[in-house]
């Protein structure tokens, strides 16, 4: 049964420099703690992994002998100090190549690949380019947002038989200003997080942009081409698509727009992007849909009557 949990005053734990300095932080170790106390469960589950509520939760679980289980959400393709030393009993990722890369910065956690345990629709009636947009922040800029917008105008102009499908980041509403913009062309859509699913935009893709977002990779499990809008932010989107022939990097607005353009226009490389998708989408994916579900269940319901014998 769900429990909402709140902060609560009371402290299990005594320590005035953290109380002070890191009161908010404290307070929920506190409460988290005497939450597990209270419930006593056999396991905890947390998603993504990158807040400090779940690894306070993973050095609680770690001292009261309780495995604590982190689901793989997403990518960050830059792996900072949210996503590096890592404390859960186990982490469950979407295959075996998420689990190296985490591996490299997380030696603690057991790895286990269960899959992708999300809706991946079989649709080969594809046309649209999607935009998936990010919040300029962490190592984005204002001026990269408006570039990849600028990018989605340029393709609605080039390829206007295509939709140009706009889908604004939950955290980061896409300003009003770009609405006159985006009025000027009748194939643009625009895609809220709240109406439209990530499969529904996957379903329809052939080419899915953006700079950083885990939606470059995760189309990969939907067939979708990623293409990367990097404007000397990384050396590479991590890991190397572009080098693994699995997708396209382009370093300028200049050259972003000559490789989508030549992408759209040549059908044998569209269908080449594809193939090598479906050849090498294993080595990312250990199952999809219904299987990665039931495994990943299957998965957690082991490691808790682990716990228990």
């Amino acid at each position: 049964m769900p429990v909402a949990a709140c902060l609560l005053p009371i402290f299990q734990h005594q320590n005035s420099f953290l109380y002070q300095n890191f009161g908010e932080l404290f307070s929920a170790f506190n409460t988290l703690d005497l939450f597990v106390d209270l419930l006593q469960p056999s396991g905890i589950l947390v998603v993504e992994g990158n807040h400090h509520q779940f690894e306070s939760l993973a050095i609680i679980g770690k001292n009261k002998s309780v495995p604590v289980i982190c689901i793989q959400q997403g990518w960050p393709s830059i792996l900072h100090t949210r996503f590096k030393n890592m404390q859960y009993s186990h982490f469950l990722s979407w295959g075996k190549q998420f689990s190296s890369m985490y591996k490299n910065e997380n030696p603690k956690p057991q790895f286990i690949s269960t899959g992708y345990p999300f809706e991946v629709k079989n649709c080969k009636n594809r046309n649209a380019i999607s935009f998936f947009l990010q919040a300029p922040v962490l190592i984005s800029t204002s001026k990269n947002y408006n570039e990849l917008l600028e990018l989605a105008f340029f393709c609605a102009s080039q390829f206007p038989k295509m939709e140009i499908l706009i889908r604004e980041h939950p955290e980061y509403a896409l300003p009003k200003y770009f609405a006159k913009q985006i009025s000027l062309h009748t194939n643009i859509i625009l895609v809220s997080p709240k109406n439209h699913s990530l499969s529904e935009i996957f379903s329809k893709s052939i080419v899915g942009i953006s700079i950083f977002s885990s939606t470059i990779i995760e189309g990969l499990a939907h067939g979708v081409i990623p293409f990367i809008y990097n404007p000397d932010l990384m050396p590479n989107y991590y890991p190397d698509l572009d080098k693994e022939h699995l997708g396209i990097e382009a370093k300028s607005l200049k050259e972003a727009k000559l490789k989508i353009t030549e992408l759209i226009h040549d059908s044998h490389k569209i269908e080449d992007f594809q193939r090598q998708i479906s050849n090498k989408q294993i080595n990312y994916f250990a199952s999809l849909n219904q299987q990665a579900l039931e495994t990943t269940i299957k998965t957690i319901q082991n490691i808790q009557s682990c716990k228990q014998q």
